[in-house]
């Protein structure tokens, strides 16, 4: 069963789905959200460690779903979701910065998991 911080979450993904659900719905060339890339998002946040904040969630313009975190002022991270098993995430934290791209399935893979934490988790530093 979800919890509170989940199920917020979980309603935010079903608004951009529906927000993005035909090609160009940014009033631009933003593609339609991807039904692979909603149920690996959905997936995802069901299995999010709950020592995590809630992520804000959106329709990235590609078709995919972006997650992301601005817990303060100077601190934020994103991770991109698509239908591929690529995952892309950036994260700035004080004068410290991460990017990446990995591969994963219906898990983020633990790099991502780990960079997050320092990133933002309660009581991270930039170290």
């Amino acid at each position: 069963m979800a919890n509170p911080s989940q199920l917020s979450s979980l309603n935010e993904l079903d608004l951009a789905a529906q927000e993005a659900d035909h090609d160009g719905w940014d009033g631009y060339e933003g593609v339609a959200l991807d039904r692979r890339s909603y149920e690996r998002a959905r997936q995802i946040l069901l299995r999010l460690p709950s020592r995590f904040p809630a992520p804000e969630v959106e329709a990235d313009p590609r078709g995919g779903v972006a997650l992301s975190w601005h817990p303060a002022p100077g601190v934020g991270f994103v991770v991109s979701i698509r239908e591929s098993n690529l995952f892309t995430y950036a994260g700035i934290r004080d004068d410290a910065s991460v990017h990446g791209r990995e591969f994963g399935v219906d898990e983020l893979p633990q790099v991502i998991i780990d960079e997050l934490e320092r990133m933002i988790a309660p009581g991270a530093d930039s170290k």
